[in-house]
């Protein structure tokens, strides 16, 4: 799947969960290693990991993953700015994945179908949908890293992806 990067979110304080995710452990493995391992089977060649609460810890876990890094400086204000610290770290030109790393258990094969429709279709946006209803990861084309640059949706990146002339791709999956 050559030419695809993926955005994992690994900024946040985790404060409901009283401990911090991207270490958390299931089954021997914390969900950081879980989603970088998946995205490497698949041929993702560029993980950006966006840090922020804990920074230093979640940078060394996601580099022995073999992911690269951004800080997001302003990821008390909210997910949608950790969204904007990866796709500034996305190089341009090329689609990405967006998950948050609360969401290891999306199977390498469920990216890979993405991959292969999003390339297909040459769609802005892939959704995978189980039963009709969209889930994670979304995939987005090049040209959406601008957008979500330039922008501050009040309904954060579900109104940017919904709100768009083209339809989403909606792949359905297991």
């Amino acid at each position: 799947m050559g030419g695809l990067s993926a955005i994992v979110l690994a900024a946040g304080y985790a404060s409901r969960m009283g401990d911090l995710k991207p270490l958390a452990d299931l089954g021997g493995r914390t969900l950081l290693a879980r989603v970088v391992a998946s995205f490497a089977s698949i041929g993702v060649e560029d993980v950006v990991v966006v840090t922020g609460h804990r920074r230093d810890d979640v940078a060394a876990a996601a580099h022995e993953a073999g992911a690269r890094t951004v800080v997001n400086p302003r990821f008390a204000d909210g997910m949608y700015s950790s969204v904007k610290a990866g796709a500034a770290a996305v190089p341009e030109g090329r689609r990405f994945f967006l998950l948050p790393v609360d969401c290891p258990l999306v199977r390498p094969e469920t990216m890979g179908r993405l991959a292969r429709a999003g390339a297909a279709a040459g769609a802005a946006v892939v959704l995978p949908t189980y039963g009709g209803l969209p889930g994670h990861p979304p995939l987005l084309a090049p040209e959406l890293r601008s957008e979500i640059l330039a922008g501050e949706p009040a309904g954060g990146l579900r109104e940017l992806l919904t709100d768009r002339p083209e339809p989403a791709l909606r792949v359905e999956v297991d």
